[in-house]
């Protein structure tokens, strides 16, 4: 993706809906999340959209997209506030689930985060060691779509059983 400087160690992730609209989503150099939609098969792209903006993200981790048609799509990050880098491994920022969510073909995003914070001490620290510690402290997760087009993310066990 032409505009995209992806960060150091992080994996970008893609979806597609049934018409191939291509949503594309990833932590920016900078550490920002974006999220940015193709309708030509990556011809170009949108602008991105810091998803994080809302909520003054400065440090995003794990980020997953999924259409669940050519006009919704979720994309969903971990990410802290905290001006740091998370390469260190005294990184103890606070980290929360994020989600963002397009019902228009990416032309506008609503991002919203759940109250309790992820618990771990150690989430997306930049290591291998600490981003195998923060993926494993929520028992490996997934982001599906359920039977009515809502995504779902988290561990396994939390999301709906398949339509």
């Amino acid at each position: 993706m032409p505009l995209s400087k992806a960060k150091g160690g992080a994996i970008p992730s893609v979806s597609a809906g049934a018409a191939n609209t291509v949503y594309f989503g990833y932590v920016n150099s900078d550490g920002h999340p974006n999220v940015a939609v193709s309708r030509n098969h990556g011809a170009t792209w949108s602008k991105p959209f810091d998803a994080g903006q809302p909520f003054g993200i400065q440090n995003a981790e794990f980020s997953e997209v999924i259409a669940g048609d050519d006009d919704r799509a979720a994309f969903a990050f971990l990410g802290t506030p905290r001006p740091a880098t998370t390469s260190r491994g005294d990184f103890r920022g606070v980290w929360h689930l994020y989600l963002a969510t397009s019902y228009d073909g990416g032309n506008t995003w609503t991002t919203v985060t759940r109250r309790r914070p992820i618990p771990c001490s150690a989430a997306a620290s930049g290591t291998a060691a600490a981003r195998t510690s923060a993926a494993t402290c929520l028992d490996s997760t997934t982001f599906t779509v359920d039977k009515i087009g809502r995504g779902w993310w988290g561990s396994p066990t939390d999301a709906p059983a398949p339509a």
